[in-house]
């Protein structure tokens, strides 16, 4: 059986660092500018059948997604991910904000039910940035 992806979608005009359940997702995905008609730039992890947090760079049931900025700010989400409303199968999309971030379940994996958005609040933590770009990554 074929898992589905996350797609993480970078909305905001800043450049980011994301961490997926202590792992490194990217160090670097590029924010919306002009030059690319204002259109969120996305990377995509692979979701993984553990109800509880893999362990690894991939979406299991509970993950822990840290983002990280340019000025050294960094947010903490706790994205859950329930398999009840969410099939292994499907593909999800998780838009990331300033202090929050956006999870979309489509209903019937091709379209998207207003009601299964889920807003997650971010909380402050502190993130080194510079370590992070020497560290091997799992970038797509």
């Amino acid at each position: 059986m074929a898992t589905g992806n996350v797609y993480l979608f970078n909305t905001t005009a800043n450049s980011m660092a994301l961490l997926l359940n202590n792992h490194i997702l990217t160090v670097s995905l590029p924010g919306v500018t002009s030059s690319n008609g204002y259109t969120p730039t996305n990377i995509s992890a692979a979701r993984n059948p553990a109800s509880g947090n893999p362990g690894t760079a991939t979406f299991g049931g509970q993950n822990v997604l840290i983002v990280s900025f340019p000025d050294g700010s960094s947010q903490q989400y706790n994205v859950d991910i329930p398999l009840s409303s969410a099939p292994i199968t499907q593909d999800l999309q998780l838009y990331l904000f300033f202090n929050q971030v956006v999870l979309v379940i489509n209903g019937d994996g091709t379209n998207i039910n207003p009601q299964s958005a889920q807003v997650i609040q971010g909380q402050p933590v502190s993130v080194d940035i510079a370590a992070l770009q020497n560290a091997p990554t799992v970038d797509a």
